[in-house]
């Protein structure tokens, strides 16, 4: 291993507001498992003069910034200061910023949430920010974010005098130079940003000034190369590629596996300008953060050269479960190798969708290992940090448990295989699931509000309570979509035709697990239509491999498809196989380069028969 001059972990507190004594927790953490440096992502939850708009119950004053880096330096932790100027989105609920933010955007129908370029307002707003942000975490660095900077130049203002690529990169250029200007000449800082904005303006990188710190985030599974973060996920070594250009880097992995880590280490290890590595967190609204200790301290001890990420896992083990036990050692190694795909966000939450190849039930056997493992070594650890930990994963896998075997009982539901009787038995075993998991809000984030984990598992509850009871009436629509690179953005309008009236039917952004997946839409009332039409706009692409109406007493299947606009290959819904036709470009830089190009609608007529059944 190289010797990492930073070895920093976020907390990420911008999107989850964290009791001072978890906070204290975690430093703690930190420091004992090989980190020298907290990332301190406040972003705009602080109170101070420049920003106040937060409410109290939401924010943290400045005193409780100063005495967060007061305990990180005394357990020997660097604090580097972090916010996100590109991607502003908890600024949106206040009337106060509106006028300096984006009210366009470029996809999915709803803002990413970024500063409004062409208002100058804006960066003495940001100087006065950083400013105060700055003079509460003493720091050689500030981290100013500079990701997914979506929707740049598409509100009134920047458009009225007409926007292109150029223009776009343009203005791009000069915000990041602004703030890096910011930091550097006012604040003496060093600037790190993410760089996944280098993806859509590749060549902007030769025009960046070197002594800004490249973050480079990669979150799948083997990192032996970089991908391409959205778009067409272009193969590139972009580490190679800041050595020729003499920029300093960091690797960013994350929380949700262990392999992630290590493999990005293992990629990153011949870098002569590496100066270490961020374990990035996010998403913690929607979870606890105990499940990911294990990853972060594996990770951690590896950088701080400990050892192998193997090793450095089962020392790990060792120390906060009282004891290195195999059973329990591999429990935990197959869940924290095996993270990617399970609750890192509680976004994969949608019993209606599931990939060509069906329910995954070896993962789910697995899944059912792990929790008899653990509960069975519970009794028997006795050091706190061990305990939470295993009581947040056995809450978590009871509950993706309970999950499964409510999908496999919706994936039924038109088959005739499952009775209301038997949705209702699941639905109150996942509700029962998931209130334990909430429950702990109450014992791990006393006094904080609202309980975001309780309303998204809610939330989902009641949704699929509503999906199923439609589902039992017999009438949806059935499609097999198809992304090859599981990236597309592109918003689709889906409708039924009934004697040339439209009749909505879905409408949104559908990514899957695979390259094919499926997804069932409950429809209102049996509407034994004429033709499915699905139109495609915005950014990146969508394949549908096939498309059928499914009422209670018969199926309306293809007859013939024909295209209008930019669709390849139409006739392939045809049939019920994994040929696909195209809405869109598969060369999704295409529709961000020309906005008119992104501007145009593509649309799949499907025309329908009658097949009884």
């Amino acid at each position: 291993m190289q010797n990492y001059q930073i070895r920093a972990a976020q907390l990420d507190l911008n999107r989850q507001k964290e009791t001072m004594e978890f906070i204290r927790f975690y430093i703690d953490f930190l420091a004992d498992n090989g980190y020298n440096t907290l990332l301190l992502y406040a972003a705009w939850r602080i109170k101070m003069q420049s920003h106040p708009y937060p409410a109290e119950a939401e924010a943290y004053t400045a005193d409780e910034i100063r005495e967060i880096v007061a305990y990180a330096f005394n357990k020997g932790l660097k604090v580097i200061p972090t916010t996100n100027l590109t991607f502003v989105n908890s600024l949106t609920r206040y009337p106060e910023m509106a006028d300096m933010l984006e009210n366009g955007t470029r996809f999915w129908g709803t803002r990413r949430g970024n500063f409004c370029l062409s208002n100058p307002r804006i960066y003495q707003f940001i100087e006065d920010y950083l400013t105060e942000f700055a003079e509460l975490v003493p720091s050689e660095y500030f981290h100013i974010g500079g990701d997914e900077c979506w929707d740049l130049g598409y509100c009134e203002k920047c458009t009225a005098g007409g926007m292109n690529y150029d223009k776009e990169v343009a203005m791009y250029k000069s915000f990041i130079l602004k703030c890096r200007e910011i930091a550097v000449e006012k604040l003496h800082r060093r600037t790190i940003m993410w760089d996944d904005m280098f993806d859509y303006y590749p060549h902007l990188l030769d025009d960046m000034p070197r002594d800004l710190i490249m973050a480079h985030w990669q979150y799948q599974e083997d990192v032996y190369t970089s991908t391409g973060h959205f778009g067409n996920r272009r193969r590139e070594n972009m580490l190679e590629k800041y050595e020729e250009l003499g920029f300093n880097y960091l690797i960013a992995p994350a929380t949700y596996l262990t392999s992630n880590g290590r493999t990005f280490s293992e990629y990153a290890s011949k870098g002569k300008n590496l100066m270490g590595g961020l374990m990035t967190t996010w998403c913690n609204h929607h979870r606890f953060m105990y499940k990911a200790l294990p990853v972060i301290a594996s990770v951690g001890r590896h950088w701080d050269n400990q050892g192998s990420e193997e090793d450095c896992f089962r020392a790990f083990v060792a120390k906060y479960f009282d004891n290195a036990d195999e059973e329990l050692v591999q429990a935990l190694r197959c869940f924290c190798e095996n993270n990617s795909t399970r609750f890192t966000s509680f976004t994969a939450l949608n019993t209606s969708k599931q990939g060509f190849s069906g329910l995954r039930y070896g993962t789910n056997s697995r899944r059912t290992l792990e929790l008899v493992i653990l509960k069975n070594k519970y009794p028997q650890i006795t050091n706190e940090t061990g305990k939470r930990i295993i009581e947040e994963l056995i809450i978590m896998l009871e509950l993706e448990c309970a999950i499964f075997d409510l999908t496999k009982l919706i994936r039924d539901i038109p088959r005739k295989l499952t009775t209301p009787e038997q949705i209702n038995s699941a639905l109150a075993l996942v509700q029962a699931k998931a209130d334990n998991y909430s429950a702990k809000w109450n014992e791990w984030r006393a006094g904080i509000t609202p309980n975001t984990i309780a309303d998204y598992l809610n939330k989902f509850v009641s949704s699929t309570r509503v999906h199923c009871e439609k589902l039992f009436k017999g009438n949806y629509l059935r499609i097999l979509f198809a992304s090859v690179n599981q990236y597309g953005a592109e918003p689709l309008d889906i409708s039924l035709i009934k004697n040339g009236e439209k009749i909505p039917a879905a409408k949104g952004c559908f990514r899957g697990d695979g390259a094919c997946y499926e997804q069932i839409f409950p429809l209102d009332k049996a509407v034994e239509a004429e033709a499915i039409v699905i139109e495609a706009k915005g950014y990146g692409g969508q394949g549908i491999a096939y498309a059928e109406v499914c009422l209670t007493d018969k199926k309306l299947i293809p007859e013939s498809a024909e295209g209008k606009g930019m669709v390849s290959n139409p006739e392939f819904v045809l049939e019920d196989d994994c040929k696909y036709a195209f809405l869109g470009s598969q060369d999704t830089m295409a529709s961000w380069k020309d906005r008119a190009a992104a501007d145009a609608v593509h649309t799949l007529t499907i025309k329908l028969k009658k097949y009884c059944c």
